[in-house]
């Protein structure tokens, strides 16, 4: 896999097609009043939208990550191969902290993990 940080201008490029093969995965974590939740959506051979609740302690960062594993983990039941696939988060941190050498937080480590696995016959920017 790949960690790209891009500009607007740039992402917008590459959000605007499509190719066979090719999956375009959007992440996004938050926190509200006190609640924090994790949503993905897929566009490709095939589709998914989806949120989870992580309930009361996660930090917004940390909620970005679970964002980015739930994709993988999908996209990896789903035995995604000799594809590309696009994941976009708008979390310069969990950019960084995935493409990092030292990694010192168990959930990345675990995501940086399953994207190992999901790049493996695929070709995986994280961006």
């Amino acid at each position: 896999f790949a960690t790209v940080v891009s500009t607007k201008e740039e992402a917008l490029i590459r959000h605007s097609s499509l190719a066979q093969g090719e999956y375009h995965c959007y992440t996004d974590g938050s926190k509200m009043e006190e609640r924090a939740g994790a949503g993905v959506w897929i566009t490709g051979r095939r589709s998914l939208e989806m949120s989870v609740s992580l309930g009361h302690y996660p930090t917004v960062f940390q909620a970005e990550v679970a964002a980015i594993k739930t994709c993988i983990d999908k996209l990896l039941n789903w035995r995604i191969h000799r594809s590309k696939v696009n994941i976009y988060t708008d979390n310069q941190a969990a950019i960084k902290a995935l493409g990092s050498v030292a990694i010192t937080s168990k959930l990345v480590q675990e995501c940086r993990e399953v994207l190992g696995n999901l790049s493996t016959g695929n070709r995986v920017p994280l961006e």
